[in-house]
């Protein structure tokens, strides 16, 4: 059985960040916030994406390269406005602030381990990317595809944030609420991976 390092990967971080909750005293909300936050990495790290994806396509390098920059340039746009309406929806719902600089650099610097725990995201998303560069993924990937793969995620975890709202409001103990959103996070990441991968494969075959 072939070893999934990305998924393994985001299994760790996943895991980190549980441990970080539980040892720090996080409140659930937080967990939250993090998977709105990894929506933010996996945006960061899908620009590279742009630049090595559609490698077959026809044109001299320039004009490849030039369409990957429009499309990545688009794709920075739309989908950071995407990401910052969902982003206030979750603030203005869950954290009853508004979002914006002064509450992320609040949230970022002030609480124990959220660092430490985007840092894990951070590198196991870039485990994904390596990994897909070096297998060839990457490249035989169709540029409109790396367009348009974060959005699933996105969607998934809207559902995941309107379920946690009841939840939350119906759990008595804050530390049941932070592995249950963990173990949901866990599943949904699992899930998604595999789709993914059966798309990247479907290209590279």
């Amino acid at each position: 059985m072939k070893l999934n390092l990305p998924l393994w990967a985001q299994i760790g971080a996943n895991l980190l960040s549980l441990v970080l909750a539980l040892v720090m005293g996080w409140d659930p909300v937080l967990m939250l916030f993090l998977f709105w936050m990894e929506n933010v990495i996996i945006g960061l790290w899908q620009i590279p994406r742009f630049l090595t994806a559609g490698g077959n396509r026809p044109g001299s390098q320039l004009q490849r390269l030039s369409g990957a920059l429009f499309k990545a340039g688009f794709f920075t746009v739309h989908y950071g406005l995407f990401t910052f309406i969902h982003g206030s929806l979750l603030f203005e719902l869950f954290l009853k602030q508004s979002l914006d600089v002064q509450t992320l650099e609040k949230l970022v610097f002030s609480t124990q381990g959220i660092g430490l725990a985007l840092l894990g995201m951070f590198l196991s998303h870039g485990i994904q990317f390596f990994s897909d560069l070096l297998s060839g993924v990457a490249r035989n990937t169709p540029i409109d595809t790396v367009m348009m793969e974060p959005y699933s995620r996105i969607v998934i975890l809207h559902l995941v944030l309107l379920a946690s709202a009841f939840l939350l409001a119906l759990l008595p103990n804050p530390v049941i609420g932070v592995i249950l959103l963990s173990a949901i996070k866990i599943i949904m990441d699992i899930h998604n991976e595999r789709k993914i991968e059966k798309k990247r494969e479907a290209h590279v075959s």
